[in-house]
């Protein structure tokens, strides 16, 4: 893999497509990530917190991988980001990347989305506004399109037979290699046939997955698993129907641990793929054990990375479709999660629930119309998302302290003081 050739790439994507671009080596040491904007800088001064920018670009290159496609992505400050991977001899060494680019208002950004939320002194926040300058902002047409192109950028660069979706292979890790031992030790009991497969402990790994309980639902796998190979004897064709079943309840408890559903179907595709082609019990311990290591993944590894690009997928669904009738399920499948995944996490990270952030939004929105608008309240009511004008005046009391009646008359007021 030629560093010269991937710098090359990157400078003449950049010169055509006039966005901020570059790429980075995964098998670098150095944590400094070239995007790393004047802003993030400032960011990071203001709260004390640590952007792990390096992480997050190799989990999404790797979904990337998964999905055999550019990856777009907000990153926990809320830019819009798009990586493309580049493979060699079959594993992730470097990837492109554009961005930070921003696919909203910079104002808005700025004081609804960042500010407030991080509660960082308006008066501590001129620097921010000042490098927010430098960040560019584009429609989010443009940002699939310059995504697409990228792709086929990072694929030329890549080993021309490893352009397929290819995982390297690892050695098996502790968990497993304690799983392969309790099987062996249990195929030589001779009280196997009294061992039953307990369905309830399937109810229970669901419980754990959905808690985010780790340590738990990998006890309870290995449990599982433990008693399925015991009783499945050497029917292969027992065993892999009994897999595939077990494939389908971690399918669904990965989906309500906040899972995203294509990682899921794709993950499902390749049990079905790769099952029937194994022979012997053993290479199915060693096949199993793997696949429910990805499982694992999908719900524990980076939650954190995930997390911020969840929420403002969902809040960019809620601010592009407020006047719309729209629930938290239509949120949650625009972010591809299950809904009560969505409304627990939107409440840890946001601090207010789902609902309550549509309202502000809508209300928001209302207040622009009462003051630049010769619309009725009934009118505005319908326009900002809300079923009738009733609901409408009750919320917007509830969070402005005053009717909407009275807000507008205010506002009159104070805009014919000023004439």
């Amino acid at each position: 893999m030629d560093e010269m050739t991937i710098k090359t790439s990157t400078i003449r994507y950049k010169e055509a497509t006039e966005v901020t671009s570059h790429y980075i080596l995964f098998e670098d040491q150095d944590n400094n990530i070239p995007c790393n904007t004047k802003f993030c800088e400032e960011f990071k001064r203001l709260t004390g917190k640590q952007l792990l920018c390096k992480n997050i670009k190799k989990y999404y290159s790797e979904q990337a991988i998964r999905l055999g496609e550019c990856y777009v992505y907000y990153c926990p400050i809320g830019f819009c980001h798009w990586i493309a991977p580049i493979i060699n001899a079959g594993e992730l060494k470097a990837a492109l990347y554009g961005g930070p680019v921003l696919i909203t208002d910079k104002q808005e950004y700025l004081f609804e989305e960042l500010v407030n939320k991080n509660n960082i002194p308006i008066e501590q926040a001129y620097n921010l506004y000042v490098y927010l300058e430098e960040v560019q902002q584009i429609k989010p047409q443009r940002v699939t399109a310059l995504a697409e192109m990228l792709f086929l950028v990072a694929k030329s660069l890549s080993d021309s037979h490893n352009t397929e979706t290819l995982q390297s292979q690892k050695l098996i890790s502790e968990q497993q290699k304690e799983l392969y031992e309790s099987i062996d030790r249990i195929k030589s009991n001779l009280s196997i046939s009294n061992i039953k497969y307990s369905i309830e402990k399937e109810q229970h790994l669901l419980e754990a997955i959905e808690s985010l309980n780790i340590e738990e639902t990998k006890k309870l796998l290995n449990e599982i698993l433990v008693e399925l190979f015991a009783t499945g004897g050497e029917d292969t064709d027992i065993l892999i129907a009994r897999i595939l079943e077990l494939v389908v309840i971690l399918s669904k408890g990965a989906l309500a641990g906040g899972a995203d559903y294509v990682e899921v179907f794709w993950l499902n595709g390749l049990c079905m793929k790769e099952i029937f082609q194994i022979d012997h019990i053993e290479e199915l311990y060693l096949w199993l054990t793997k696949l429910l290591e990805k499982f694992i993944d999908l719900v524990f590894k980076n939650r954190e990375i995930k997390y911020a690009d969840i929420i403002h997928k969902a809040c960019m669904y809620i601010k592009a479709n407020y006047m719309n009738k729209i629930t938290l399920e239509d949120a949650a499948n625009h972010a591809r999660i299950t809904p009560n995944y969505l409304s627990k996490i939107f409440k840890e990270s946001m601090g207010k629930t789902f609902t309550h952030y549509l309202n502000l939004v809508r209300i928001e929105n209302s207040k622009k119309m009462l003051i630049s608008e010769d619309l009725t309240l009934e009118e505005i009511a319908l326009k900002s998302g809300f079923t009738d004008q009733s609901y409408f005046t009750k919320v917007f009391k509830k969070l402005v302290d005053v009717s909407p009646k009275k807000y507008r008359q205010a506002q009159v007021r104070h805009h014919n003081n000023l004439g």
